[in-house]
């Protein structure tokens, strides 16, 4: 009798256990984080950024592998700029600075900017220029092969007019703000004039959903 007891008992639990784990999965499935309105340009499907190598202001290679195991706000332009990348640097700053109610999240963020003027912008002058929006911020650059093999991964376009040799020229490009996942996707674009305030609501909605998608549920 005890014996019977304890198998109708061990079935219970069993029955018990798995339709709880059915109905966390169930409940999982059907509850995926809505992003709802959102001011970015959401990409239709992730975009796996493919191999690339540039030089970061230190001297280091910054590839591939530096985009990957964070998120990331990646910004194409030159020190020499006289307003859309200053404008869009402390865009970024404030950005930066609204992720100050979720610590991990902002720790695990990083703001790049990409010179597309090599010629120019030096390592100093990189380090220089993105730390005075917030010495937390990287700056990379490298031959024009690489920039544009990433700047059309990110549908990123750029022109300079320095076929005159002259030190004083333009460089006519994107004012886009991308945006990587860990993994490495280009998921996100903030387009036009930047608001940090919803760009930091946006992200937190892109995260959101982003873990959602890479829980596990066993």
């Amino acid at each position: 009798m005890i014996k019977r007891t304890l198998g109708y008992r061990l079935k219970l639990f069993l029955v018990a256990a798995v339709a709880l784990i059915g109905g966390y999965f169930v409940g999982h499935l059907f509850s995926k984080p809505d992003l709802g309105e959102v001011g970015a340009v959401m990409m239709p499907k992730p975009i796996a950024i493919q191999p690339f190598k540039l030089t970061d202001f230190n001297g280091q290679p910054f590839t591939l592998h530096s985009l990957k195991g964070h998120w990331s706000f990646v910004f194409f332009g030159y020190t020499h700029c006289p307003d859309v990348c200053p404008l869009a640097l402390s865009d970024m700053a404030r950005t930066y600075n609204r992720l100050a109610d979720d610590p991990k999240l902002q720790g695990n963020t990083e703001f790049v900017f990409i010179s597309v003027d090599p010629k120019r912008d030096t390592p100093k002058q990189l380090k220089e220029f993105v730390g005075y929006f917030n010495p937390e911020f990287l700056a990379a650059t490298g031959s024009d092969e690489e920039l544009t093999k990433l700047a059309k991964q990110m549908f990123v376009v750029y022109l300079r007019d320095d076929a005159s040799g002259e030190e004083n020229y333009d460089v006519a490009h994107s004012a886009n703000i991308s945006l990587i996942d860990p993994d490495g996707n280009f998921v996100a674009a903030f387009k036009g004039k930047h608001d940090p305030k919803a760009i930091a609501a946006d992200f937190k909605k892109i995260v959101k959903q982003w873990e959602w998608s890479h829980d596990t549920f066993f």
